[in-house]
């Protein structure tokens, strides 16, 4: 174990170093005047643009015809995945670069994707491709704000991109039955890391009266629970109300093929707070009614054939306690998540665009 340790070190150190790093057979450093120079561009022509770092090519001399490539620096969870990838793309027309690079996308298995006909996805390579110039300048970049995209996603700007996303991430077309999927409700509940340990203060997850309002929302014939595992708190009260009431459970997300395939292939879904549902939901096709708390629609969910459904905390208790940047897995928070009166919740109604 130690020995792997030592062995990601030495990666991180010649293929992502904080002031020099490896790719294409050759050194790049970081330089401090090329950054600015940078910056300022980007931040006249993109509201928001998250932070990054220029690096140039060891022997570097600037010229008329020099080639830059922007590089993310870690792709993140799928969801984040997506808008990192729809950011970098951004960035990258901006800075008239012709490549986005990455690490590790294991979510496209590392395949290569054109995001418009001039501009390509690519795994970064530590020793040259033949035939292919290296970039002389490699605008490094997580890719990410709080406000998520930068851009409104469903522009004409970005159809190669989704295109070529979902089918990179195998998005197909659903060959499941219609009228199965209208009288179903599919719940996607966060958990995972968020509930097993300190976490990021962004996460905090709605309430299980949310949930009970959708679940009392209509007369549904099914609910897909769709979860990576049991740890968030409301994942046992939504299998005990649905026992109680005789309503059949499938419980899906074990693997994240089949929570992509469930998400994807809903008519009727329940979002968690992140960027997995919203990511998804831009890649796939198909009307839906996407039940939302409190949250204002994520840009990414800006297809027109998407009917918002939201409840709101109308106290806003719940809100200040939980979801207000102050996650952390507490005991009381958890303790909240399942006791919030039902009551202090508003009613469900089409969210305005």
């Amino acid at each position: 174990m130690k020995k792997f340790f030592r062995l990601n070190l030495w990666r991180d150190f010649f293929t992502r170093g904080r002031k020099y790093f490896i790719a294409f057979g050759g050194v790049y450093r970081a330089s401090r005047s090329v950054t600015e120079e940078i910056a300022q561009r980007l931040d006249s022509s993109i509201p928001d643009c998250p932070s990054g770092q220029a690096f140039v090519r060891l022997g570097f001399r600037a010229k008329k015809n020099t080639t830059t490539a922007v590089l993310i620096t870690g792709i993140g969870r799928l969801g984040n995945s997506i808008v990192q990838v729809l950011n970098g793309y951004l960035i990258a027309r901006k800075l008239s670069a012709n490549t986005v690079y990455f690490h590790v996308f294991n979510a496209i298995s590392n395949h290569s994707l054109m995001l418009s006909p001039t501009i390509a996805l690519e795994q970064v390579r530590s020793v040259p491709s033949r035939g292919v110039k290296p970039p002389e300048i490699i605008w490094r970049t997580y890719a990410m704000t709080p406000s998520g995209v930068l851009d409104n996603p469903c522009g004409e700007l970005y159809q190669d991109a989704r295109s070529e996303l979902r089918q990179g991430l195998g998005i197909r077309q659903s060959t499941r039955n219609k009228s199965t999927l209208d009288n179903q409700i599919t719940i996607y509940l966060r958990s995972g890391d968020i509930f097993a340990g300190p976490s990021e203060p962004d996460y905090g997850q709605p309430p299980w009266a949310f949930y009970e309002k959708v679940l009392e929302y209509r007369e549904w014939s099914e609910v897909e629970l769709v979860a990576e595992d049991h740890g968030n708190p409301n994942h046992s009260l939504i299998v005990k109300w649905c026992e109680q009431k005789g309503l059949k459970v499938v419980e899906r997300g074990e693997t994240l093929s089949d929570a992509i395939d469930a998400v994807v292939y809903s008519s009727n879904l329940v979002s968690a707070r992140g960027t997995f549902v919203p990511s998804l939901v831009f890649l796939s096709e198909g009307p839906k009614n996407i039940f939302q708390f409190h949250d204002r629609a994520n840009p990414l969910t800006c297809r027109k054939d998407l009917t918002i459904l939201r409840v709101t905390d109308k106290s806003g208790d719940y809100i200040s306690s939980v979801m207000s940047r102050n996650w952390v897995n507490s005991e009381a928070q958890r303790k909240l998540m399942v006791t919030y009166p039902i009551d202090s919740l508003s009613a469900i109604s089409k969210d305005k665009p």
